[in-house]
């Protein structure tokens, strides 16, 4: 199978060659690879230092910065002839043969995505797997936080416990930047939903995937860190984040069931303000404001320009 490695990259030229170095041992036992970088209007040298680290890849210049989906997007169609697509954040390394253990489960037809064990930037396991999102696990987590839900699978979306997760663990969609899916799969889903922008992005793909009868596998001896969390840091990523969650669950369910999970939103970021206060009232504000789209299914505004992007994919309702 050939396989197409993504470089998801935005203004990351100090992060660039540490990721580009994790490949030499990431695609260990892979034998035809090519690479292709979409960067989404860099204007730090990033561009630059792709061409002098990586002279053989497709460079895709998008100009700006579109979102994690639409630079995926870009991916598959920069290297059209692939079988199987890997795409990274900046912030993702690939550790040591992990390539060659997510493209080895592509041997099964049916499986449409697969993600590797996940590491943290001090080296810890990082608690990647999660389950559907329902109402009973968004009120369970506002409710009740993360660490009394922990042992209750209905309350929750997280998979506890990281050093237990093994190919029996139970999941339906997993975080982080690192994602190997087959070009199989994207075009029966019809590509990533660039109207997310960024967050729950993922979640989209791997349940629609899952809607169109493609498993989502996890491969724990498939390794790579994942440095992400600039969302804690940023109101207007944290305020999008949420407004996402929503929206996910208002593309897959009627307007009842889409109200009581924004509501479940709303009452978590209120409950947690002291933690956080400009950060959670910012994204209340969003919340507010943009409730009657999101409980449609219908997109955020961009985090950046406050602009509502033209929707593209219409999410199903399932009742």
């Amino acid at each position: 199978m050939r396989l197409t490695i993504g470089l998801l990259t935005f203004n990351c030229v100090d992060l660039l060659a540490n990721q580009v170095d994790s490949l030499k041992a990431g695609l260990d036992g892979v034998d035809d690879w090519h690479v292709v970088v979409a960067d989404g209007g860099s204007t730090d040298g990033t561009i630059e230092a792709a061409r002098r680290l990586l002279p053989d890849a497709t460079i895709v210049e998008l100009g700006t910065n579109p979102g994690f989906a639409a630079q995926a997007n870009a991916v598959a169609h920069g290297d059209p002839g692939s079988d199987v697509i890997l795409i990274m954040s900046r912030t993702s390394l690939l550790h040591d043969g992990c390539a060659a253990k997510l493209l080895s489960t592509f041997s099964d037809p049916g499986v449409g995505v697969a993600v590797p064990r996940l590491f943290t930037s001090t080296g810890d396991y990082e608690p990647s797997l999660r389950r559907r999102p329902t109402l009973a696990r968004v009120w369970g987590e506002t409710l009740l936080g993360g660490r009394l839900t922990r042992r209750l699978p209905h309350l929750t979306e997280i998979v506890p416990n990281p050093d237990a997760y093994d190919e029996r663990t139970p999941f339906e969609w997993a975080t982080g930047g690192t994602t190997m899916f087959s070009r199989t799969c994207l075009e029966a889903v019809g590509g990533w939903d660039e109207t997310m922008f960024t967050y729950s992005e993922e979640t989209d793909f791997e349940l629609r995937a899952a809607d169109h009868g493609f498993r989502v596998v996890f491969v724990p001896d498939a390794h790579a860190s994942h440095l992400g969390g600039l969302a804690k840091a940023r109101p207007e990523l944290w305020s999008h984040l949420c407004a996402n969650r929503v929206r996910l669950y208002g593309k897959r369910h009627r307007r009842p069931a889409g109200d009581a999970f924004w509501a479940a939103v709303v009452v978590g970021e209120l409950l947690r303000l002291p933690s956080r206060p400009k950060t959670r009232l910012t994204a209340v504000r969003k919340l507010v404001r943009e409730r009657r789209y999101l409980i449609a299914g219908e997109p955020a505004s961009h985090p950046f320009t406050g602009v509502r992007p033209t929707v593209t994919q219409k999410g199903h309702h399932g009742g």
